[in-house]
């Protein structure tokens, strides 16, 4: 059910995304992220796409919580960092992302971290719980 409303959130937001230069990340009726650059994707959808598929990952795991999320210099481009969610990949923010948003990869890499560790929380799939032993 779960991977059913993604795939509807998707094609919702590919629709829009045509009439737009950003992409909104929402989940549960949160925004989460506004990417508005490619990032290295053929185009700012598919970038939001490819966040959308580690996000069904991430929000199946158990428990999240603030340590869970690192940023990370990416190993190969400069001036990028990488966000990871317990050593998952979930976004690299780039020069380009720096430079829509007039600031700093680095101050905007922390600011999606800090937007990330309050809202992922929220959306993060709890543990099933076990039935009472009798």
């Amino acid at each position: 059910m779960k991977r059913f409303c993604l795939l509807l959130l998707l094609a919702t937001l590919t629709i829009a995304a045509f009439a737009q230069n950003y992409v909104d990340i929402q989940m549960g009726g949160l925004r989460i992220l506004r990417i508005r650059t490619d990032g290295g994707h053929p185009n700012i959808q598919a970038r939001a796409d490819a966040i959308y598929n580690e996000l069904a990952v991430i929000l199946g795991m158990s428990s999240l919580k603030p340590l869970d999320f690192t940023i990370r210099d990416d190993k190969k481009l400069k001036d990028v960092r990488c966000i990871y969610v317990r050593n998952r990949l979930l976004v690299k923010v780039t020069p380009a992302d720096a430079k829509v948003a007039k600031t700093t990869v680095n101050k905007l890499a922390l600011d999606w971290r800090a937007q990330l560790q309050k809202k992922l929380p929220q959306l993060n799939a709890q543990p099933a719980r076990r039935a009472p032993q009798q």
